[in-house]
């Protein structure tokens, strides 16, 4: 008995987990156009996900029209303490005129087992950082989305989902909150890590 190999195993069990998307409005997506970004199963049904949202919509775009890699790592091993904490990062060289773009979006490997709609909430605002610059505007503009497609994706799930035991979930529940009082602009501003950043960016 011939064994499948791990990439044939992945592209199977893919097509198949599209059954659980059958009925979607939205535009099905080429599963060749989502590997591109990730060969993990759990980032590319995030991506589909994602296509299921309204608010979503623009960051997938972004993440399909521009070449990007998004990639599990442990933070304080890959950039050190600082950053042990953070959820993901969004990396992008800084190319001369000759050069070409590279991009990956680092997901804390802490969150490698959150539910696939958690991280389409916290991919649709890692997308949004497409240049090397950022900004609390932009920090904000991000915070605010990936609350808006959690929203989204908790009006299509069972309500359970919203009590799943992750740590994600935990930060998208806060930040949904903070949506619906207005608060997420102060959250960004008195957030250490954006310590330093400008008012604005390009588009922000």
């Amino acid at each position: 008995m011939r064994f499948l190999t791990p990439l044939l195993l992945l592209l199977c069990l893919l097509l198949m987990s599209d059954l659980n998307l059958i009925g979607a409005s939205l535009p099905p997506l080429k599963l060749t156009a989502l590997l591109q970004c990730s060969r993990e199963p759990v980032v590319v049904q995030a991506l589909k996900w994602m296509n299921r949202t309204e608010a979503g919509q623009g960051s997938l775009k972004i993440l399909l029209d521009r070449p990007v890699r998004i990639i599990f790592k442990p933070m304080d091993l890959t950039f050190g303490k600082a950053f042990a904490d953070f959820d993901a990062l969004s990396w992008m060289s800084n190319p001369d005129e000759n050069s070409v773009i590279q991009r990956v979006i680092f997901i804390n490997e802490k969150h490698r087992s959150a539910p696939p709609q958690a991280l389409a909430a916290l991919l649709a605002h890692e997308a949004i950082h497409d240049d090397v610059e950022n900004s609390i505007a932009e920090e904000t503009a991000g915070w605010m989305l990936e609350a808006k497609v959690w929203n989204e994706l908790l009006a299509q799930n069972p309500p359970q989902l919203a009590y799943v035991s992750s740590t994600l979930i935990t930060r998208l529940n806060s930040l949904r909150a903070a949506l619906q009082v207005g608060s997420i602009g102060r959250m960004v501003k008195n957030n250490t890590g954006y310590r330093g950043l400008n008012a604005h960016s390009a588009g922000f």
